[in-house]
């Protein structure tokens, strides 16, 4: 059984005798299941990624299934927007937006969540996140989840991300480390996956800037990722395949060694006001999307 990836469709016609053009038209439509995924990795990894659920899933339905992503973030926007994904594995400020403008439903998140952190090189004379007012910060990409989250923890701390700070696209999380440590940024945000994945050699070379008191209560967990079905999807398949999804992560050998590779530990429905508590990020995801349009 294998994993297709649908990147771009063409189809060539030949004339039809009047029999043929009336069995294609009471033909069933083909069977097919697409999976949406964020593309924070290239297709190859995305397709070696999530591979094991769309075998499962394509053994489980009897449909021909397909992992599809988009060319980059603001087009994975576009396309979630305009309900081109039946079920899409998405960045949870993205999956609240979804849902507030599109209707998308969510079905599944992880068990774990996140936070971002600020970090400096271990010798910065910064102390805490005030003292960043006029330096230049390294994030990963401008709508990630942990450069939204990085906005909100830097206007909780008083300060404007779009005019007291320079905010630099390092285009990764790897890459924003990097240029930290070598002196192109004065500070940088990531994951704590990112800072957990140092070797323990970088690690000595930076240092965590505190949150102010207060703060830590105030900011939402952040979920990393969530599942969701377009509206559009009829009600039975939604719930068939939550359950499958579901099932796959939690019950099978196969599918807990996948989940904890991801890091995710299981999977589950989420609350409501887990998904409301994300709309700190979407504020913040909001602001930058009506910036570009002004530009």
């Amino acid at each position: 059984m294998r994993v297709r990836a649908l990147f771009l469709a063409v189809a060539f016609f030949l004339p039809l005798t009047g029999s043929a053009q009336a069995a294609q038209k009471n033909a069933p439509p083909p069977a097919i299941l697409e999976i949406g995924v964020l593309p924070y990795l290239n297709m190859e990894s995305l397709l070696r990624t999530y591979g094991p659920l769309a075998v499962f899933l394509e053994k489980e339905t009897g449909k021909t299934t397909r992992i599809v992503s988009a060319r980059d973030y603001p087009h994975l926007l576009q396309l979630t927007a305009s309900k081109a994904y039946s079920l899409l594995v998405t960045a949870s400020h993205f999956a609240r937006l979804a849902q507030q403008d599109s209707g998308y439903i969510p079905l599944l998140i992880p068990l774990t969540t996140y936070h971002e952190l600020i970090l400096v090189k271990s010798d910065s004379p910064l102390a805490g996140l005030a003292d960043l007012k006029g330096k230049n910060i390294a994030i990963p990409d401008p709508l990630a989840q942990t450069s939204i989250m990085g906005r909100a923890q830097l206007r909780w701390h008083g300060l404007d991300p779009d005019k007291d700070v320079t905010l630099s696209v390092a285009g990764s999380h790897t890459n924003a480390m990097l240029g930290l440590q070598n002196g192109s940024y004065d500070a940088a945000v990531v994951s704590e996956g990112g800072y957990n994945h140092m070797d323990e050699a970088a690690k000595q070379n930076v240092r965590i800037l505190p949150v102010a008191q207060g703060f830590g209560k105030a900011r939402p967990e952040a979920i990393p990722v969530a599942y969701v079905a377009s509206p559009e999807l009829p009600v039975k398949e939604r719930e068939k395949l939550t359950t499958l999804i579901s099932r796959f992560a939690n019950d099978t050998a196969e599918g807990k060694a996948w989940i904890n590779g991801l890091g995710y530990k299981g999977l589950r429905p989420p609350k409501p006001e887990e998904m409301a508590a994300q709309d700190i990020y979407v504020t913040e995801l909001r602001r930058i999307m009506a910036a570009s349009i002004k530009r």
